[in-house]
């Protein structure tokens, strides 16, 4: 029940989101800038969801990336603002909680055209996540 309470928090409005910051959304303008595509899923929530997609995979099995990422977002987040209402903590559970929703919602629109053995792979490595939550 408490992973469940916990993960409602990611869709607490907090900033705008992209929704699909995956690999393929991004790419880089004559000028060099960088650019991310397709915002047909913008919506308001925790940036652990833009965060958690844009990490390969479903993550490290260290957690290593992960922390990182929710290290350097919360310290640029805290200069640009007295009032950023994550810790290093919160938001590097954030971002496990939510690749496990990114993945379970690719595979639940994905998952039949997934061969069995890449679909088995991805749901071993899932439950070794939520176990992770637990």
């Amino acid at each position: 029940m408490e992973i469940q309470r916990e993960s409602q928090q990611i869709f607490k409005p907090y900033c705008w989101l992209n929704g699909d910051t995956n690999p393929t959304n991004w790419g880089i303008r004559k000028d060099g800038t960088i650019v991310l595509f397709d915002w047909e899923r913008i919506s308001c929530g925790s940036p652990a969801i833009d965060l958690a997609i844009s990490m390969p995979g479903l993550g490290t099995a260290d957690n290593s990336l992960e922390s990182l990422i929710s290290k350097r977002y919360v310290a640029m987040g805290s200069k640009l603002s007295n009032d950023f209402p994550f810790t290093e903590q919160k938001l590097f559970h954030q971002i496990k909680i939510a690749k496990v929703w990114s993945v379970v919602e690719y595979l639940g629109e994905n998952g039949t055209s997934l061969g069995n053995e890449v679909l088995n792979n991805l749901l071993d490595q899932l439950i070794e996540k939520v176990r992770g939550l637990i």
